[in-house]
């Protein structure tokens, strides 16, 4: 028994002085060797990215379509441009379809909400210029409008406030 506790003692013994060796400073490794990739290895992950946004952009391209053709006259007519992702979830851009006559009606702005059954179409080509005060300009200027237009909206729609007595109280 006496052996064989002893035995124990000095396995444990040596077992910790090759653990305290490899952790010492004294230890030298040899570098690691640098990998040599192929090309396609080194350009995988910008190829996945590449992909990954194409389709994203189909899948926000189909969403739109789905969700203008009740609104538009012939939908299989139907032109996208610029369409991008807005704040809130929303999806913006312009949109180009026929009319009634057959013939293309122009660009227009476009916001499609985030649950895809809310669309405002611009009843103007000019979006934000020309149609400032319709339910389009306010979801327009809350999930798609740049920093200067939203500040525009805000300005236009800002309540004016005159003060009748101060005229009087000149006197």
């Amino acid at each position: 028994m006496k052996q064989a506790l002893l035995v124990a003692v000095a396995l444990l013994g040596a077992c910790g002085e090759a653990a305290s060796e490899e952790k010492g400073s004294n230890v030298v490794r040899p570098p690691l060797e640098p990998i040599a990739l192929t090309m396609f290895e080194r350009e995988a992950p910008a190829t996945i990215r590449r992909v990954r946004n194409e389709r994203a952009a189909r899948d926000r391209e189909n969403r739109v379509k789905r969700a203008l053709e009740p609104v538009l006259y012939d939908p299989f007519s139907l032109r996208l441009r610029s369409v991008r992702s807005g704040r809130n979830g929303a999806t913006c851009g312009h949109v180009n379809a026929k009319n009634r006559l057959g013939a293309y009606v122009g660009f227009r702005d476009f916001v499609v909400g985030r649950d895809g059954q809310a669309v405002w179409v611009s009843d103007f080509n000019d979006g934000l210029r020309s149609d400032l005060f319709s339910g389009f300009a306010e979801a327009y200027a809350n999930a798609c409008a740049s920093s200067s237009e939203a500040r525009r909206y805000r300005d236009a729609n800002a309540p004016v406030y005159y003060d009748y007595y101060a005229d009087t109280n000149a006197m």
